[in-house]
């Protein structure tokens, strides 16, 4: 993590704010991204009450720019081509990098010392662990566990909800690599040993959310490090780390952790409901504490996003008709529900396999996909001109399929467990428009046709956006995020007469919240700082 700050400061560091402003762990470090959300640096906080030992350093992914630095590439469209390669890579942990002395190993401490109140985990949200008023969560934990078979390590994410000095709960996820552990220890009735990462080298953070195992060797093509095994138990971790937590699962326990802001914006109500036993805290004496913001941050999503996506262009590349030139961007602020696709050199129907390619390779998510027959079309506002232009010169088509099988997060899924999903697919607008605010209403002209974003339905607009009153309809992150995750296409997609109405404003999901005196509390520090 250290090197890895160092190569980011490194430029001309601007791309990391310091705050040296004593902060608080309650809402105060959240209130602060928040307040720094557009700019999106990294944020290392050096002056934490009540922790004097510790920093906070955060949105360390924030960046596209920065998720590439860490997967060792210079583009993130390097990214997206290669990661996948590294991620299928069937490489060994070589015997070289195991070590007895380490940095985490400074200082350790084990029986009843353990203590991990005494780490600096914010509560980030008022929401937050509100079943049991406990809130403060370990975000950036990687969970480590070896597999009894084959004796392949996996690092897995699992959000960390602190219970008292020496117990945390936490969520295992659904059918994912440490789930498989949790229920396989479960059932064999073995006692699960699990490590816990706080704070390693970004690399082994994008490893961990690729859907692959193995990850401390498939580390090796991007990042040269070495490991070390633990006091408590044999399980091999970073020796640079900053934290690192020993534990057991606590077999036939259960705690009603939850809930918390989940990387769609809204509050994620499902746990698993696990516990887990400290059994010794490593640490360097001067510890950064790695804090993943929850919610849809940068950092979140991107981490649960970019992944996902380079597995799609590769599948992409080759299984579409080859000679064809398109691009592909999930924005942030969609949390994947919404995919926007140019393909340059189209022949007739081959934007229809590429929308529903990208439906069907992201079958959890890509709810709503536009495609544009043309060069633009990559952001929200332009699919939505190039679609009133489309739909007024008889050029526009769509492809509707109801009550498809979603992931269980989506903010509007219906009681069956599925929700529509739809392409709309469009012809790119080269000519000149006008773009102006009056009131609630903003519109966007071109010739023959119009874009409104409005907070009531406008008639006489080729294209409505109807977002919550509460949008910022000047906002295009506001507006897609609306689009994206309170729309059922089936339902709120209305097209006929050559027009089309968007309705992104079916009531949600509870969205979390910081109190009022942190963000005024945060604007103050932001204010002082260069």
């Amino acid at each position: 993590m250290r090197d890895f700050l160092k190569t980011v400061r490194e430029p001309d560091g601007r791309d990391i704010q310091e705050v040296d402003e004593e902060i608080e762990i309650l809402f105060e470090t959240t209130a602060v991204y928040r307040a720094l959300e557009k700019r999106n640096p990294v944020i290392l906080f050096n002056n934490i009450r009540g922790f004097p030992d510790y920093r906070i350093v955060t949105n360390v992914l924030g960046s596209r720019n920065r998720m590439a630095l860490a997967a060792g590439s210079g583009t993130m469209e390097s990214v997206l081509e290669k990661w996948h390669g590294i991620v299928n890579g069937n490489d060994l942990l070589p015997d070289a990098s195991l070590v007895s002395r380490a940095p985490v190993k400074e200082i350790v401490h084990t029986g009843k010392d353990v203590n991990i109140l005494d780490i600096p985990a914010p509560w980030h949200y008022v929401e937050d662990g509100s079943r049991t008023n406990k809130g403060r969560y370990i975000t950036s934990g990687l969970a480590v566990t070896r597999d009894r078979e084959s004796g392949i390590y996996n690092l897995s994410y699992s959000r960390m909800q602190l219970i008292d000095r020496n117990t945390y709960a936490f969520d295992v996820g659904s059918h994912g690599h440490f789930w498989k552990s949790v229920n396989d220890a479960t059932e064999s009735g073995e006692k699960l040993q699990i490590s816990v990462i706080i704070g390693a080298h970004p690399a082994l953070y994008i490893l961990a959310a690729s859907f692959t195992d193995n990850e401390y060797a498939k580390a090796a093509r991007v990042i040269s490090t070495s490991f070390t095994r633990g006091v408590k138990n044999s399980l091999q971790v970073p020796a640079n780390a900053e934290i690192v937590l020993e534990a057991e699962l606590a077999e036939g326990e259960v705690y009603d952790e939850g809930p918390f802001a989940e990387y769609t914006g809204y509050l994620g109500m499902d746990s698993t409901r696990n516990l887990a036993k400290v059994k010794s805290v490593m640490r360097r004496h001067d510890p950064i504490f790695y804090d993943i913001q929850p919610s849809n941050s940068h950092e979140h999503v991107n981490l649960f996003s970019i992944p996902r996506s380079s597995v799609i262009m590769d599948t992409l590349r080759n299984s579409l008709p080859k000679g064809f030139n398109y691009s592909v961007e999930w924005p942030t602020y969609a949390a994947r529900f919404l995919a926007l696709a140019q393909i340059g050199n189209a022949r007739s129907g081959i934007e229809k396999q590429l929308g529903l390619s990208l439906m069907a390779l992201d079958p959890l998510w890509a709810k709503i996909v536009s495609v544009t027959r043309g060069r633009s079309g990559l952001t929200l506002i332009e699919a939505l001109v190039n679609i009133a232009y489309s739909l007024s010169a008889n050029r526009f088509s769509s492809i509707l399929i109801r009550d498809n099988y979603i992931i269980s997060s989506d903010p509007v899924i219906r009681e069956s467990g599925t929700n529509d999903k739809i392409i709309l697919i469009s012809d790119e607008y080269t000519g000149k428009v006008s773009d102006s605010i009056e009131g609630d209403i903003r519109t966007i002209m071109l010739k023959g046709s119009s874009v409104v974003i409005s907070h009531a339905p406008v008639e006489n607009a080729t294209v409505n956006v109807v977002v919550p009153w509460h949008t910022d309809i000047a906002d295009e992150t506001e507006v897609g995020w609306a689009v994206a995750t309170r729309t059922r296409p089936g339902d709120d997609i209305v097209t006929g007469g050559k027009k089309i109405t968007i309705k992104a404003d079916r009531k949600a999901l509870a969205t979390p919240t910081i109190p009022g005196t942190a963000m005024e509390r945060a604007k103050e520090i932001v204010g002082k700082l260069d």
